[in-house]
C-alpha cells in the first residue's frame, strides 16, 4: 500500500477547486496518496490556503481563483516538501516582518516539536 500524505487547505473551496487540486497533484510528480486535510494546530505542516490567510502561524501558500495550473502544480509541490518557495509565506518571513530584523528558523524535527 502506498504512503498517504495529508494535503492541508485552509478556506472555502469553490466547486471544481478540489478538482483542480487533484490535478495538480498529479501532475507534481509526486508518487505517494494524498489526502485533503484540515489544519491542524497541534502539528507543524505546510499549508494551501484558498484567498484567505490562515488563523494562526503557519507555513503557507496563498493562492487565488486566479493562480494558474503551474502555479497549483508549483503550490501543491511545495505543500507535500518537494522543494521550497520563496513566494510562500514562513513562520520565519511572518516573524521578521513583526520583529524587523532576521529570524534564524529552526527545523521543528531538530527541536523536536510536532513531531511523533
Amino acid at each position: 500500500m502506498a504512503d498517504i500524505t495529508r494535503l492541508h487547505v485552509y478556506g472555502p473551496m469553490p466547486p471544481g477547486f478540489q478538482e483542480r487540486l487533484k490535478e495538480a497533484k498529479r501532475r507534481s510528480g509526486f508518487e505517494g496518496g494524498v489526502i485533503f486535510a484540515d489544519i491542524d494546530p497541534s502539528r507543524w505542516h505546510r499549508l494551501i490556503c484558498y484567498e484567505v490567510k490562515p488563523p494562526l502561524l503557519i507555513d503557507y501558500a496563498l493562492v487565488t481563483r486566479n493562480t494558474t495550473d503551474d502555479g497549483l502544480v508549483q503550490a501543491v509541490q511545495w505543500a507535500l516538501g518537494m522543494c521550497d518557495d520563496d513566494r510562500a509565506s514562513t513562520l520565519a518571513k511572518q516573524f521578521e516582518r513583526v520583529l524587523g530584523k532576521d529570524v534564524t528558523e529552526l527545523d521543528p524535527e531538530v527541536i523536536g516539536v510536532g513531531v511523533e
